[in-house]
């Protein structure tokens, strides 16, 4: 049987975070066991008092010690798996606060869990964002936000763009890169990578953990690393205005002292990575299903806005048309008409 703990990493916005409880616990057809923990990294002594008194389920609420930046939350978070190492739980998954888990997304880790993985990362997801995207299916939702979905891109195409964007950190400024890869789920085996987030960082914490994750998939054999090709299992949410990425493209200095301190973090380590080559990674490709179709997804995602209380904004139809060309050409009568009823 899979025992999974996870782990909601919160810093600030309570709605989110109920919401990606929700999401967590409205799971369907898993037989998965989970366990649900929520960590509370923060400088805000009000909000830690705000989360015991609203989350009113049993669920057990940590505290940890925060210097205001994402890397020590996410940190906190592997170390209280480590701590947790020697329970019944098999798998562990960190997901932060003011993200979402798709419903299907625990039924469809089954299969990738199947293959042993110790570490399992996601390469591009879905992202809830108020900016337009043309490389991407970018669709409007409740004319608040954009959903930029990934799914009909689950081909080489999208893996040839992945390759293309994720630019080496070793020849290029951090704040011209994009990190590669997600941390996803761990195994107990995988804990023992002691894979650890730049605390000195504003935004890239997690890129020193893609670097982790490449060198050991090239000089580490007993470590299984898988990616996955898969947009149906986490949603990322750019819209919480109290977010790492919002509060570093506000400042002034954002980009000199996050290179700074990115090239004092690298200093003669990941030397097997020198070359950038993301092909080395090994990939879970599963058949689609369609127990998640895209009017579902707009559904979910609908709902979800009208519960985070976002503010409207204008949306542009006519940058649709690359939805309503790609349901064409592939013959998709399902997205055609979504496309129609909406816009």
């Amino acid at each position: 049987m899979i025992k999974l703990l996870i782990a909601v990493l919160t810093s600030s916005n309570l709605l989110a975070l109920k919401e990606s409880i929700k999401s967590i616990e409205n799971q369907k057809n898993t037989k998965i066991k989970y366990q649900l923990v929520i960590i509370v990294n923060t400088l805000n002594d009000s909000y830690y008092e705000e989360v015991k008194s609203n989350i009113k389920k049993k669920y057990k609420i940590i505290r940890t010690k925060s210097n205001g930046y994402p890397g020590k939350g996410h940190n906190s978070v592997l170390e209280f798996f480590k701590e947790e190492k020697n329970n019944k739980n098999n798998y562990y998954m960190l997901i932060d606060g003011d993200d979402f888990l798709y419903p299907y997304c625990l039924k469809k880790l089954e299969k990738y869990i199947n293959y042993n993985p110790d570490i399992l990362f996601l390469p591009w997801n879905d992202i809830l964002s108020k900016d337009y995207q043309d490389t991407t299916l970018s669709y409007p939702i409740n004319d608040k936000c954009y959903l930029n979905y990934n799914n009909f891109l689950i081909n080489n195409t999208m893996h040839d763009t992945w390759i293309n964007e994720k630019i080496s950190p070793f020849i290029n400024p951090i704040y011209n890169c994009n990190t590669p890869c997600r941390l996803f789920v761990l195994s107990k085996k995988g804990l023992n990578l002691n894979l650890y987030y730049d605390e000195n960082l504003k935004l890239y914490d997690d890129f020193h953990v893609a670097l982790q994750l490449l060198e050991n998939t090239i000089i580490n054999e007993k470590i299984n690393i898988y990616g996955i090709y898969d947009s149906d299992l986490f949603l990322y949410n750019r819209l919480n205005n109290n977010s790492a990425t919002t509060h570093f493209f506000s400042g002034d200095s954002k980009n000199e002292k996050e290179e700074m301190f990115f090239r004092q973090s690298i200093y003669n380590k990941f030397l097997a990575i020198r070359d950038w080559n993301l092909n080395k990674f090994k990939f879970l490709r599963a058949d689609p299903d369609s127990e998640f179709p895209i009017n579902d997804k707009i559904k979910f995602c609908k709902k979800l806005i009208e519960n985070l209380g976002i503010e409207p904004i204008k949306i542009k139809k006519d940058n649709f048309l690359l939805f309503k060309k790609y349901a064409i050409n592939n013959n998709n009568k399902e997205m055609l008409d979504l496309y129609n009823s909406d816009l």
